[in-house]
């Protein structure tokens, strides 16, 4: 079963520009600041994928995130965060 589900949607005509929502129901986070060091987490959110060159991406980020925090599903939380992502291309041209 895969962890989320996005899509990678062209913005101008070169595809240098890429609009991608994503949902990811079935996360995990491991945290080393409590005992219950594995959680559950959900998240949602977009990226902007903008290719830098042929195969460097930056990708800034925003979305929310609820994490369960207790075993019995109890004591969640949900966060909103917003990050930058740099994406290299490991494949040759196509």
């Amino acid at each position: 079963m895969p962890e989320g589900v996005s899509v990678h949607v062209p913005v101008n005509q070169n595809k240098t520009i890429y609009f991608t929502p994503y949902i990811k129901p079935f996360g995990t986070d491991y945290n080393l600041y409590n005992d219950f060091r594995w959680n559950y987490c959900a998240s949602a959110g977009t990226r902007i994928g903008i290719f830098a060159s042929k195969n460097v991406m930056v990708a800034p980020e925003i979305g929310a995130k609820y994490t369960v925090q207790h075993p019995s599903g109890t004591g969640g939380r949900t966060n909103i965060f917003a990050g930058i992502g740099l994406w290299f291309q490991m494949k040759g041209e196509q």
